[in-house]
């Protein structure tokens, strides 16, 4: 059976003065428009299935909005809930999108939240009348713009440049050609978290950028970028072994790099027919517990410890777990997407990747849980492992044995052995 493609993009800029979301230290509303910011939208059918993933130039979506959005769109479209994917780049130059976490990460706009169901509804809608039949052509290639940013020093982690620590600098590119090979769309995916400026100033970041100029190169084609696992990785913006943000210019130019990376590839590669012959979609659960007895960390700011303790005595009962979703759209059987509602650190994406080669691991999608580390970084410490938690409004560090839940999930879910979930 054919696949057929629909693409649609929206722009979701919010009205300004609006607040950012994703830096503590950024103080004020934004007043001020760089890049425009989208959602994406990719309505995939082959025969009587149908999956759809929207991609938002948003820090992350709402995990109780998610639920209510795909329950909603399976009653207009008639589309089983667990083919849509909400996924986003984790812009860090957007609205917050979500009031589920502490005010030091960005109050959320509610008029904002109100108005995004009935644009998603219209972007669908729009894609689903755009779909026409479609092949598809996966190259790889390499983008050197991350860098690992933990660091051990003097016996704690440190949030520092690393550069002798793993990063996949790995680029996915999956292009969507109509049948007089003109591209339609195309999906990036890449591992990097988008903080390369902390202006006060809306833009679509680096991801965004990338988009834009692979996008005028390609007239009408929809770019929709993929965040992969990128917890510990951001951009490799460093001075006098310090990391450093600068200002829209050099957001501008990480993102020409990795532009520059993917124009090439499409130009030099002939690339992976990629044979998508069936659409499967599935969804499971997995419980985070919390440590106990967790002591408060003395070292912050005494402001950030208040907000902290008012936000989880208020939203976290005793005893109460998390839960992570795993999302997994499989494209035939030469490519899977594996989504997660969590910041994972690379080792998950790394996981995927060692059970199918031909997967590809999303963090930022359907919601947000928190970071997730390993056993080993919950053990050794740091933001990703215990610090974040003071932001996300968490009770405690998860414990060590999530990292066997999750990829026992994983493992059953991409390749079976019994797995109920």
């Amino acid at each position: 059976m054919p696949l057929l493609l629909g693409t649609h993009q929206m722009d979701i800029t919010p009205t300004l003065p609006v607040q950012l979301a994703g830096f503590a230290h950024r103080k004020g509303k934004a007043k001020d428009v760089h890049s425009p910011l989208f959602l994406n939208t990719f309505y995939f059918e082959v025969g009587a299935k149908t999956t759809v993933i929207l991609i938002g130039d948003v820090i992350w979506w709402d995990t109780e909005l998610v639920q209510k959005w795909r329950r909603t769109l399976s009653e207009k479209f008639h589309i089983d809930p667990e083919g849509f994917c909400f996924h986003t780049t984790h812009n860090h130059s957007g609205p917050q999108t979500s009031e589920a976490f502490t005010s030091l990460l960005g109050d959320a706009d509610p008029d904002y939240l109100d108005s995004l169901e009935a644009l998603i509804i219209e972007s669908v809608g729009a894609a689903k009348n755009d779909k026409e039949q479609v092949t598809a052509t996966r190259r790889v290639t390499r983008c050197e713009i991350g860098v690992n940013r933990r660091t051990p020093m003097d016996g704690v982690i440190v949030m520092q440049p690393n550069p002798g620590a793993f990063v996949d600098h790995t680029v996915s590119i999956i292009s969507f050609e109509k049948e007089n090979s003109e591209v339609k769309g195309m999906l990036i995916h890449y591992a990097c978290h988008p903080t390369s400026t902390d202006a006060n100033v809306v833009s679509s970041e680096f991801p965004g950028q990338c988009c834009s100029l692979i996008q005028n190169q390609y007239g009408n084609a929809v770019i929709g970028f993929l965040q992969g696992c990128s917890g510990e990785v951001r951009p490799a913006l460093i001075k006098d072994n310090e990391f450093y943000r600068g200002d829209t210019d050099v957001m501008e130019e990480v993102g020409a790099r990795l532009a520059s990376s993917v124009l090439q590839a499409l130009k030099e590669q002939e690339g992976e027919r990629l044979e998508m012959t069936f659409l499967e979609a599935k969804v499971k659960s997995i419980p985070l517990s919390f440590q106990e007895g967790y002591p408060t960390a003395s070292e912050l700011e005494e402001g950030v410890l208040e907000i902290w303790r008012e936000h989880v005595k208020k939203h976290w009962p005793p005893r109460r777990p998390s839960k992570l979703e795993l999302q997994i759209l499989q494209f035939g059987k030469m490519l899977s997407f594996v989504c997660f509602n969590g910041e994972m650190v690379q080792a998950y994406g790394e996981y995927v990747k060692e059970l199918c080669p031909g997967s590809l691991a999303m963090g930022y999608s359907n919601g947000m849980v928190g970071y997730i580390p390993t056993v080993r970084q919950i053990g050794e410490g740091g933001y990703e492992s215990e610090g974040f938690i003071y932001y996300f409004g968490l009770p405690a560090p998860f414990q060590k044995g999530i990292e066997v839940s999750i990829k026992n999930a994983i493992k059953n879910s991409l390749v079976g052995d019994g797995y109920d979930g």
